[in-house]
């Protein structure tokens, strides 16, 4: 596989459970996929790739950074921690917002268990 041969990028098993890789990356790179709202209940940066066509397609509202070409994939992985500083506030709405819609089943006590806290 090309991959293996980059020291930054892992390739992994795919029986493993999402939650594997989302505990070891800092950032999700992804045009949509429910693993994104995962990333950010985690804290992770996502950043989702648009086509020109839909540039008012945000499906993580504003706790994503949304990109349409390389170099502003580029710039965002060379400033990341200034990225992910930035976005912590609307990551932390996102984040409330989700937990509010799943409290009944208790997403809280999910995450904790995931993350290994209890």
């Amino acid at each position: 596989n090309q991959f293996k041969k980059t020291p930054n990028i892992r390739v992994f098993d795919k029986s493993l459970s999402i939650f594997h890789f989302i505990n070891v990356a800092d950032v999700l790179i992804t045009k949509f996929s429910s693993a994104g709202v995962d990333a950010i209940m985690f804290g992770k940066l996502v950043i989702s790739i648009l086509s020109g066509s839909e540039e008012n397609f945000s499906s993580f509202e504003d706790a994503a950074i949304y990109i349409d070409n390389y170099h502003s994939l580029e710039e965002i992985l060379m400033n990341f921690k200034a990225y992910k500083i930035k976005i912590k506030p609307k990551v932390c709405l996102f984040q409330d917002s989700i937990s509010n819609i799943n409290n009944s089943i208790g997403m809280d006590t999910v995450i904790s268990k995931i993350k290994g806290e209890s």
